[in-house]
């Protein structure tokens, strides 16, 4: 079934609830999209009328199947995915990183050192440094770990011959996938070889949340320069009470007194965060929406820097 027969479906469907509860103008309008649908006059960003995931969001779903249809193959498989502790880096950080985070200045504690040696192999091929980890704390008391890592750290720790077979993988599949899906992914494949290319050898991070407990529940990490990278922020969704929310995370400069979080949809209202050790953490409220622009602000007010995320 193809994003036009499923939205069919779906509008068919509501058609027939709402005429059955006796909502006629609405139905009148659900009946005029079919005919369009039928004309050839709805394109595939329709989808997003009810919810559909749009190009961008299909093109990840299908690089997320083919990196797991390929993750048996020899050079895609993940490095260091067992739970031995990992072995860390004697290299110092780097003059550019202790800048970038003062909290690199003091020595790690035993939990610091404990920790990067739990969850060093979540770096791959790269090496966290043996006193690059730091524990940082967001202002509404969510915890993380910071690791400066060195080598060849890849994403999801793959050594970067595998984009060779998961082109070949996506272009197996080319016959049964929309063309401008095909293409985004085709895109957004290359744009990963060449960020994993561009960066190998290169001082890199890795954010990871901590539960309570020590296991971690979430995170991720840029492997470029970290003093040019250290404002990537992220959106994604997370389970709190049991249901799926979207969450806010991000590392900032030391300059960085405060983040003010303002919805670019929904009606929500802008939400100010104190960042606590240059990082921030926000649950968003329901009806916020799932863009949002973050602006960075110092002591006195003064906008840094604007960063665009969305879900």
């Amino acid at each position: 079934m193809n994003g036009f027969d499923d939205l069919e479906r779906q509008l068919r469907q509501k058609v027939t609830t709402r005429a059955a509860r006796g909502r006629r103008p609405l139905a009148r309008a659900l009946i005029i999209a079919l005919g369009l649908l039928a004309s050839g006059a709805v394109t595939a960003a329709a989808t997003g009328v009810i919810g559909g995931p749009g190009t961008e969001q299909r093109a990840q779903s299908l690089l997320n199947e083919v990196t797991r249809a390929t993750a048996d193959v020899p050079v895609c498989r993940l490095r260091g995915g067992d739970r031995r502790p990992a072995r860390l880096s004697a290299l110092p950080a780097s003059d550019a990183a202790r800048r970038a985070f003062p909290l690199l200045l003091r020595a790690p504690t035993a939990r610091e050192r404990a920790l990067a040696r739990r969850y060093g192999r979540m770096a791959g091929m790269a090496q966290v440094l043996s006193d690059g980890a730091r524990e940082l704390r967001a202002s509404d008391g969510t915890r993380f770990l910071l690791m400066i890592t060195a080598g060849r750290g890849r994403g999801l720790g793959r050594d970067p011959g595998c984009f060779a077979v998961q082109r070949a993988a996506l272009e197996r599949r080319s016959r049964d996938v929309d063309p401008a899906v095909l293409a985004a992914a085709r895109r957004l494949l290359a744009r990963q070889e060449h960020s994993v290319r561009a960066n190998l050898g290169r001082e890199g991070l890795l954010l990871v949340q901590l539960r309570d407990n020590g296991q971690v529940s979430g995170g991720g990490g840029t492997y470029s320069d970290v003093a040019i990278r250290l404002g990537t922020g992220s959106i994604g969704t997370a389970r709190v009470n049991g249901r799926p929310r979207i969450v806010v995370t991000g590392l900032v400069p030391a300059s960085v007194d405060h983040v003010i979080l303002r919805p670019r949809s929904g009606d929500g209202r802008p939400i100010r965060l104190q960042v606590r050790e240059q990082v921030f953490h926000q649950v968003l409220p329901r009806g916020f929406g799932n863009r949002v622009a973050v602006q960075w602000r110092a002591s006195d007010g003064r906008l840094l820097r604007v960063l665009q995320l969305r879900y």
